[in-house]
């Protein structure tokens, strides 16, 4: 028999079931107030977070397809992850930290090695598809002068001759 996760109630702050819910916030915070019903675990007020209703140890940190979450900060983590024995049973996310393009090649890496990665790049040729945009705007008419062709020679602006000029000495 698999094992399944436990479910729980919601774990809330008292009075988030008010008329005036919209001043608390669903969340949970330590009741730590000396009149406080909740603290001292009175059953109207609603459960408390303990550790009975924890998960057995077996799938704790498990996530719903059944694989764990391993993540890596840079290339050689992702190079090292791969050569796991078990890599079958993670799924792989990339730290949030991690550039666009060190993203696609790792993503690169974590395809050839049948890993299905869980954060990577929402579309794949969206690297080329700006490159070919800037090439398009160099050839474009009316392209800003960083993007025209290197052949051609800018002038400056005439304001711009002026206003080089030395200063005035007093």
């Amino acid at each position: 028999m698999a094992l399944k996760k436990r479910k729980h109630p919601k774990f809330n702050v008292p009075n988030y079931g008010t008329k005036k819910r919209g001043r608390v916030k669903e969340r949970w915070r330590k009741q730590r107030g000396i009149d406080s019903k909740k603290r001292v675990k009175k059953n109207f007020a609603g459960a408390e977070p303990t550790i009975g209703y924890g998960n057995p140890a077996e799938i704790r940190g498990v996530r719903a397809s059944g694989k764990r979450l391993l993540m890596v900060q840079n290339v050689n983590d992702m190079k090292n992850a791969l050569m796991m024995p078990d890599i079958a049973n993670f799924d792989i996310m990339i730290a949030h930290a991690v550039s666009r393009r060190k993203r696609v090649l790792m993503m690169e890496i974590a395809k050839k090695g049948n890993v299905h990665v869980t954060n990577g790049i929402r579309k794949q040729g969206s690297m080329q598809q700006k490159q070919t945009r800037t090439e398009m705007a160099g050839n474009a008419p009316g392209a800003t002068p960083t993007a025209a062709a290197p052949d051609k020679k800018i002038e400056p602006h005439a304001q711009g001759q002026e206003a080089k000029k030395e200063p005035v000495k007093k």
